[in-house]
């Protein structure tokens, strides 16, 4: 099924905020070991549009909000991220932090259903290419008002195009 509503919420990304298929995780890390150096034990993940990592070095407290099928509105922001994923079949996109990412592919062989603890999102899409646009404002000098450094909105649509990802950093 493919998802038509945005959900929000809120994550503490542990340094990294990473968006990754499900089946690429399960494929990769129940056939190989979890290799714990940073980028470069996931680049092949990256390079291959499997996954995404955000590294957020000005504060973990992210207010997420995700929009499917729909543009965003660049002029609202303080900075804007365009990354892109591939989904097979039977897949789930993830957006998890960079804890969560490494118990679930270091210890549970990247299949993230037998993790044990929630993820702040996960969805079924339908097979196909989408282009992930972060949407980031910084609000760190409220954080009282919003508890978090950024929020950020995420469109995810729909897209012909593939770029190989690389590793990007959140502040702005």
């Amino acid at each position: 099924r493919v998802v038509e509503m945005g959900k929000d919420f809120e994550i503490n990304t542990e340094g990294v905020f990473i968006l990754a298929s499900s089946s690429a995780l399960k494929n990769k890390y129940s056939k190989e070991d979890f290799n714990y150096d940073f980028p470069g034990g996931f680049l092949d993940l990256l390079k291959s549009n499997s996954m995404i990592a955000i590294t957020t070095p000005d504060g973990d407290q992210l207010n997420v909000s995700t929009l499917l099928g729909k543009p965003l509105n660049t002029l609202e922001f303080d900075k804007v991220i365009c990354q892109y994923l591939e989904i097979e079949v039977e897949d789930e996109l993830l957006m998890m932090s960079h804890a969560e990412f490494t118990m679930i592919c270091s210890h549970k062989n990247g299949d993230f259903s037998i993790y044990g603890w929630p993820l702040s999102y996960h969805e079924k899409l339908g097979k196909g290419r989408y282009k992930i646009e972060f949407g980031i404002k910084d609000v760190s000098e409220e954080y009282e008002k919003h508890q978090a450094y950024y929020n950020i909105q995420i469109s995810i649509s729909k897209s012909d195009d593939m770029i190989a990802n690389e590793v990007c950093e959140m502040n702005v």
